[in-house]
């Protein structure tokens, strides 16, 4: 097991990600520019999961990978359109976009460090480390 605020492995950004501590799952919307925000609930009896969708919150052009941070509270998206990597704060109170930055020409990937204090953007026609 991890250290607490270190990721368990290797990160890199996905269509959905779950948080470290397998209580929050946050889902790229590519097609209405927005990124829908999951509580995820655990049963005593070992039956599946239980998943109510928590927010819904627009953060531009063409969503494609979301990454969260070991805090299970801080998310990352990639803008693919708007060229742009998102950093979407309290995921399991009241998300919220927390900053923004321009990354360049068709960022289609993105990875954290261990204990994502720099988010890695990859760009056609460079890398970004915002």
């Amino acid at each position: 097991t991890a250290p607490a605020g270190v990721l368990p492995g290797p990160s890199r950004g996905s269509a959905i990600a779950i948080s470290k501590d397998d209580s929050v799952a946050v889902m790229v919307n590519r097609d209405v520019g927005s990124i829908s925000i999951f509580s995820i609930a655990y049963a005593e009896d070992a039956s599946p999961p239980t998943l109510k969708k928590t927010a819904e919150l627009a953060v531009g052009g063409e969503p494609w990978q979301v990454a969260i941070a070991p805090d299970s509270t801080t998310a990352y998206v990639v803008l693919r359109k708007d060229q742009q990597l998102v950093k979407v704060a309290d995921l399991k109170t009241a998300p919220r976009e927390a900053a923004r930055v321009q990354v360049g020409s068709e960022p289609t990937a993105l990875a954290l460090t261990p204990t994502a204090a720099r988010p890695s953007c990859p760009t056609s026609s460079r890398h970004v480390p915002p």
